[in-house]
């Protein structure tokens, strides 16, 4: 890992309805990953948001866009997945609370995601950071391959699409999440009657 520096990390408070900005040290990784040539993925270290989550060997990844593939419109892009993972995790809460009170329910969860901008690198967009998942392994909705345990979690998703519908009073669907690890979602599908950005 590289030196610490600063940076702000970004996170949305659905029940107030707002942004919040918090000054944060962190440290960041080699590349693990490159896809097309336009995307980056890092490790990165965050001691006092590891520390909050009550683990402070946490590690995250760090997602952003190359250098020469950056533009208003991908930072804007990393907001709304940041807002719709936080919007799901909070629909997840409620869902899990009533709906998993039900012996053999499976609960819902999601990734914890956040924005985070490097301070003191002007020239780097955004990033979109997220939990670090060991077993990450990436299947859409439809293509997971099926066994009595995940079946569970696909039967849990899909009430849970239910449950975001008829809570929204039928303004918001949270759907056909992308499955990244056992027991844990990725960003689901967003139908509402507006925009991510004003759908809360």
């Amino acid at each position: 890992f590289g030196p610490p520096e600063p940076a702000d990390r970004l996170c949305f408070n659905v029940a107030q309805n707002e942004w919040r900005r918090e000054r944060a040290t962190v440290q960041m990784g080699l590349a693990v990953e490159d896809a097309g040539n336009t995307h980056g993925v890092m490790y990165m270290k965050d001691e006092a948001l590891a520390a909050s989550l009550g683990d402070r060997h946490q590690l995250f990844v760090a997602k952003h866009k190359l250098r020469g593939h950056t533009n208003a419109e991908d930072d804007e892009q990393t907001f709304s997945c940041v807002k719709l993972m936080a919007i799901a995790r909070w629909y997840a809460d409620h869902y899990n609370a009533s709906v998993c009170r039900v012996p053999g329910s499976t609960p819902v969860k999601f990734l914890q995601v956040w924005g985070y901008v490097l301070v003191c690198r002007r020239q780097v967009p955004v990033l979109q950071v997220e939990t670090f998942a060991a077993e990450y392994e990436k299947f859409t909705y439809d293509s997971i391959p099926l066994s009595v345990e995940v079946h569970g979690e696909i039967e849990a998703a899909f009430l849970f699409a239910l449950f975001t519908i008829e809570q929204s009073g039928g303004e918001i669907l949270l759907c056909d999440p992308t499955r990244v690890a056992r027991g844990i979602w990725g960003p689901p599908v967003i139908a509402s009657t507006a925009k991510v950005g004003e759908c809360l």
